[in-house]
């Protein structure tokens, strides 16, 4: 999904076919199967929820473009966090614009606080109405109440807790290393 990923596809296209002689129909077959944990992933469910494991200024400006491509709702809702190692400042200032609804969470691995990230968020949107949940679990909670399409941002702790807590498990036994 989105279009950053056609890029992706065209340059594993281009390797399939030179280094491992596949056909058209080969390369077809594999795009089509091909999927990718994490990068505007949809889980299943309603509301419509999507991660993303974007974590670089980059990545989230190519995920979200992809988000609001797939997901033109204006009122679609901003589940973020950021890791403490990472430029929460950056990541959080990118996203926050695009979204009214904005849902603060700490990773429990290496999360920045949830009120640090919501500070950031009314910093670059002053108008949305920002939230600080007490947890991921907290947040997904939120996210369903609220009934909108959901875009989990913010790198791949917060994502595969949003993820965990949104198939009923519990966020804090996520063991990442």
């Amino acid at each position: 999904h989105g279009a950053h990923q056609r890029a992706n596809a065209a340059l594993a296209a281009a390797l399939a076919r030179a280094h491992a002689q596949a056909g058209d129909q080969e390369i077809a077959a594999g795009l089509a199967a091909t999927r990718w944990p994490g990068r505007l992933e949809r889980l299943a469910g309603e509301p419509l929820m999507i991660i993303d494991v974007g974590h670089t200024p980059a990545a989230i400006a190519a995920a979200l473009a992809g988000f609001k491509a797939l997901v033109p709702d204006p009122d679609a809702t901003l589940v973020c966090g950021a890791s403490r190692d990472k430029d929460a400042a950056a990541m959080i200032g990118a996203l926050a614009p695009a979204f009214p609804f904005i849902i603060a969470a700490q990773a429990p691995h290496k999360g920045e606080d949830a009120a640090a990230i919501a500070a950031l968020a009314r910093a670059a949107h002053p108008g949305a109405d920002v939230r600080i949940a007490a947890s991921v679990s907290a947040a997904h909670a939120l996210a369903v109440t609220r009934g909108r399409p959901t875009y989990v941002a913010g790198g791949h702790f917060i994502a595969s807790a949003f993820k965990a807590a949104h198939l009923g498990l519990d966020p804090a036994g996520l063991r990442f290393f």
